[in-house]
This record gives structure tokens, C-alpha cells and sequence, in this order.
């Protein structure tokens, strides 16, 4: 990285430090030679997502960073003068002094002599302005939040944010031709640029450097470091999971899942995961559980209220616009005309749904909020959208005459009271009947925080030696044919059928997340028998739960008539 004092100007008034390079690409690839690492960029330039709204005009022109959810990538690409020539100051034939070229790059406001007949614009370039969020699930300081609505005009800062009235940073990002990054909605990116603010108008960044956020990897040391950072996560999760050391397993094995596209697929797609918490888990206390350890977790409460009046899933701002229009009530005449004018003035762009998250991010559907009370049409539509998440794996958006579905990567526990949770999930995992809500939460410890993101980014547990496999699949065979013989079903099972293949599929999926979780590059004997006596425990907990309790089903489960 170049000096500090080299780089002054850059981080002070970057659009003239730019005027250097003749074109947009030559300019990026200035900034990615000063700032080769995220590391360098993190130490250098003031980040805004930690800066309050009220003191962002003093940043007016400066060189700042942003992280956040690509939250929209329909916003309509822009043309702009790349570069221009003023018209001479002196009388037509005199002699003049050339004029020296300009640019029209990295800002939104340009002179008004670019309005003069006699002003050439030699060249155009072309950028996509994107809509950035900070991620949601991430705790932020509420000092943090829009002043009101006015930052995105019409269209409202707060319809653009998933979580309801949640203190939020968002700006636009401008990508100048050729673009540093492909967007792509629930992307995780972190954007370096010029930051214009303007009243009325989003807070704007013309980007000069990006990249996409992955896996962040940590170092944990050794592997006996590993095995203790593991064991630090586990007995925290325990804490927060009423003292059961199984279900925090569990949650651990889930969360290791996000990470290893295999395992995912090989577990039928890492769907839902449902805690049975009869002894009365908070689902927003496992929600606070998560992000005290890093993890973007937002918390979605099926109460009346949030199922009539919140939208789950994004659409977009016509579409709103229009349901709105219509839910105010017929117009006629002059009245009509307006209210068509005042649709097609709506901005463009996409309105968040409490589903759009980050890719990666953690949903906790908390069911114990259910209560009871009928459902109208627009909740019906909210719970498909939560199947569509928990089952398909999509996140569908909604366009005036069609259709999108979002491809999505998160994991999602259920809390639910019931042995059938209302959301579809894969596989069940009730809390011990002797755990306890009274249990001391312990503090996350940095080691713990840490191996988390050590283990999300570790290579993936293979399945490996042929002899691991075939006693693998010996012990598999020995397990359906005793199932088989006791009448064990996929009822009593929690969703995996304790005598097909999909209970195959589902202990492999186990088995290498586990070795993943204990830094393993194989799976071996030993981690197919753990897993054998976790499914075990689990299958037996919940047998033993249907058998106790008899499921009713909420009033406000019942679809609209």
C-alpha cells in the first residue's frame, strides 16, 4: 500500500485526483493499486455505515466505504458526459487559450455551462445505479436511522429496508462502465467512492473500487485451539437453547450447513430447521444469541399483526403503488386521472419484503407469537412467501404482470410450540423435557465468535476412503433394517424417513458438517456414530413428544374464506 501522504489527496478531494487518468477504468485501477487488500481499505477510509445521517454533509465530496445488501439492481442505468469542453471565454476568432477538457465522472452535479450550445461533449460513459442497505440481522446504533422519509422521496427510505421502522445506513451506488462488481440482489458487497449528499435525494456514492464480500475467514490456531473455540460456541448456544447441549448441536451442524454447498444439496437443500420448545424457548432471545456472535439473524414473529400488515416478500414500487391506489377506495373522473398520474410518478425500483435478507443470513421464525384471529388475503400471501423461502428455496418477487423468484441462501430455525410446526421444515429437534428457560446465558467469547467464521469459510469434509464408506453404508443398512422391523416411520422421524434414502442423505449431510465443524478434512466411523446417536436422541425426543401433546392448530393458521 502507498503512504498515507501519497494517497492525501485521493481521500480529500478525489475528483480531482482523478482528473490524472483519462479514462474510468484507468482511474479504478489507480485505487486498487493504493488499496491491494480489504484490510488496507478498512484502515485508511472513514466508513459512513458507522457514521450518523445529520453528519454525512461533512463528508460532502470525500473518499468513503459503505457495506451493505444489494437491496435493488432495477434502478434504470444512467448516461452522463464523460468528457466535455466548455465553450471559450473570448469572442468567436480571437485568440483564445485552448480549454482544457473536463469530466462529468463521480458526480451527480454539474456546472450549468454544460447547458451552453457552444459546450462539446466529446464522449458519454454509462452507470447503474444500485441500492444498498446495511445488512439486516446486523445490530446498529439507532442514532444511525433516517430522519423520516425523506431521503428517497416518494418511494419512502423505510419501504426500502426489510426489517419495519429498523434504524438502517443506505445509499446509492453508482457503478461507472466498466463496473468493478456484478450485482446481485442479497449480495454482500463493500463499495469505495465519492459520497454526495443533496437534500431530498438518497445519499449517493460514485464507486471507484468494490468487491463482493464472502466468507470472512478468521484464524483460530491449531487444532486444539479449534477444538476448544468449538466447544466455547456449543456451550454458549446451550445457554441460549433452555441447557440443551443437543439442540445447540444441532443449531451448530445447521449453521455449518450455509457454508458447504454439497452438504446442503446432499440435505435436500439445508431447509428449515424446527426447535420444539415446549419448555418455552424465546425466539428472540435465540435471534440475540446469533448476532452477539456475528451472524446477520433477523427474527420474524407470525403474530396477527405482522401477518395482516407487514409484507414478507419484496415487489415492486408500481406494483405497491397500485395496491394502494385500490385499497384507498374507487376514483372517478378528475379524481381517477390524478391517481393514475401520481402511480406512473412512483419511483422505480424495488420495495423490501421482511424475507429479502442477505445471502448467508440466519431467519428465526418465531411460531410461539401465533395468535388467534382470522387471516386475510394479503397474510395468506405472506405465509406462501414464507413456504416458498423454507421449502423451494426462492424468495419470490412480485411485478405488476409477473413474477420473479430470487434464488436464496439462508438458514432458517423455527421455534415453534407444536411437534407439526406451521412452517414446513425438514427436520424437528425438540428441547429436552428436562431443560429449563431459567439456564444463565453465557457471553459470547471472541474464540467462539471467531471459529464461527473460521468454520463458515473452511474447506469442505469429504466423504473420502472407500472403507469409511462402506461401513458407512453397513451400519446404514443395519439401521433400516431394524427400522423396518420396529415400524419406525418419517412421522415419527421429524420430517426424514428413518427407512429411506433420505435418511441416508440426511446423516451424510450431518456427518460432514460435523467434520467441517471439527476441522476435519474426511469423514470418519467415529462422526457417522455421533451422528447416529444425535439422530438417535432426537427421533426419540420427538416420538416421545407427539405422543405427549395432541397439536392444535392456531385460529389465525385458518386461510381467509
Amino acid at each position: 500500500m502507498a503512504p498515507l501522504a501519497a494517497i492525501n489527496d485521493l481521500l480529500h478531494d478525489p475528483r480531482a485526483w482523478a482528473t490524472q487518468f483519462n479514462t474510468v477504468a484507468a482511474t479504478q485501477a489507480a485505487v486498487a493499486q493504493l488499496f491491494p487488500t480489504l484490510g488496507d481499505v478498512h484502515r485508511i477510509i472513514p466508513s459512513i455505515n458507522t457514521e450518523p445521517f445529520v453528519k454525512l454533509p461533512t463528508l460532502n465530496g470525500r473518499l468513503v466505504r459503505f457495506r451493505g445488501m444489494v437491496q435493488d439492481t432495477s434502478l434504470s442505468p444512467q448516461v452522463y458526459p464523460l468528457q466535455w469542453r466548455p465553450a471559450p471565454a473570448g469572442a468567436p476568432g480571437s485568440n483564445e487559450l485552448p480549454v482544457a477538457t473536463q469530466s462529468g465522472a463521480w458526480t451527480d452535479a454539474l456546472p450549468d455551462a454544460i447547458l451552453s450550445p457552444a459546450t462539446q461533449i466529446l464522449s458519454y460513459g454509462d452507470r447503474q445505479p444500485v441500492y444498498l442497505v446495511s445488512v439486516p440481522g446486523e445490530p446498529i446504533s439507532a442514532d444511525l436511522a433516517f430522519p423520516g422519509d425523506t431521503l428517497v422521496g416518494s418511494s419512502k427510505a423505510a419501504a426500502k429496508f426489510p426489517v419495519p421502522n429498523a434504524p438502517h445506513q443506505a445509499v446509492v451506488a453508482k457503478l461507472y462502465s466498466p463496473a468493478p462488481i456484478e450485482p446481485r440482489i442479497g449480495q454482500v458487497v463493500e463499495v469505495v467512492g465519492v459520497v454526495e449528499v443533496e437534500a431530498d435525494m438518497p445519499v449517493t456514492v460514485h464507486v471507484m473500487w468494490a468487491c463482493e464480500l464472502g466468507k470472512e475467514a478468521a484464524a483460530v490456531g491449531g487444532q486444539a485451539d479449534v477444538k476448544q473455540a468449538r466447544t466455547d460456541l456449543v456451550r454458549y448456544l446451550t445457554s441460549h437453547l433452555c441447557g440443551d447441549e443437543v439442540a445447540a448441536e444441532y443449531v451448530l451442524l445447521h449453521l455449518t450447513m450455509r457454508g458447504d454447498l454439497v452438504v446442503a444439496q446432499a440435505a435436500g437443500g439445508a431447509g428449515a430447521m424446527g426447535i420444539v420448545a415446549a419448555a418455552g424457548l424465546r425466539a428472540g432471545v435465540v435471534t440475540e444469541a446469533l448476532q452477539k456472535i456475528g451472524v446477520a439473524a433477523s427474527w420474524l414473529p407470525l403474530s396477527h399483526d405482522v401477518l395482516q400488515k407487514d409484507v414478507f416478500a419484496p415487489r415492486a414500487a408500481l406494483l405497491a403503488a397500485q395496491e394502494s391506489t385500490s385499497a384507498a377506495g374507487a376514483a372517478s373522473g378528475s379524481e381517477a386521472a390524478a391517481t393514475t398520474e401520481q402511480i406512473m410518478d412512483e419511483p422505480e425500483g424495488i420495495l423490501a419484503g421482511r424475507l429479502q435478507l442477505a445471502q448467508g443470513s440466519v431467519l428465526v421464525v418465531d411460531e410461539t407469537a401465533m395468535t388467534e384471529g382470522k387471516l386475510n388475503e394479503h397474510a395468506v400471501r405472506n405465509l406462501q412467501a414464507l413456504a416458498s423461502v423454507a421449502q423451494a428455496r426462492v424468495l419470490p418477487c412480485e411485478f405488476p404482470y409477473s413474477r420473479v423468484d430470487l434464488p436464496i441462501d439462508y438458514a432458517i430455525l423455527v421455534v415453534s410450540e407444536s411437534t407439526k410446526p406451521l412452517v414446513p421444515c425438514q427436520v424437528r429437534v425438540p428441547l429436552a423435557s428436562t431443560t429449563t428457560a431459567t439456564t444463565t446465558q453465557l457471553a459470547p467469547s471472541n474464540a467462539a465468535s471467531a471459529y464461527l467464521k473460521w468454520v463458515l469459510s473452511a474447506p469442505a469434509c469429504t466423504l473420502g476412503d472407500d472403507a469409511v464408506a462402506k461401513a458407512i453404508e453397513q451400519a446404514y443398512v443395519t439401521d433400516r433394517q431394524r427400522a423396518a422391523a420396529t415400524g419406525a416411520s418419517s412421522s415419527a422421524s421429524g420430517g426424514v424417513d428413518t427407512c429411506g434414502q433420505e435418511q441416508l442423505h440426511w446423516q451424510l449431510a450431518l456427518t460432514r458438517a460435523l467434520g467441517r465443524s471439527r476441522g476435519e478434512a474426511t469423514v470418519t466411523m467415529d462422526m457417522w456414530e455421533t451422528v447416529r446417536a444425535m439422530e438417535k436422541t432426537r427421533i426419540a425426543r420427538l416420538a416421545e413428544a407427539t405422543r405427549a401433546t395432541t397439536r392444535t392448530v392456531p385460529a389465525c393458521a385458518s386461510r381467509a374464506s
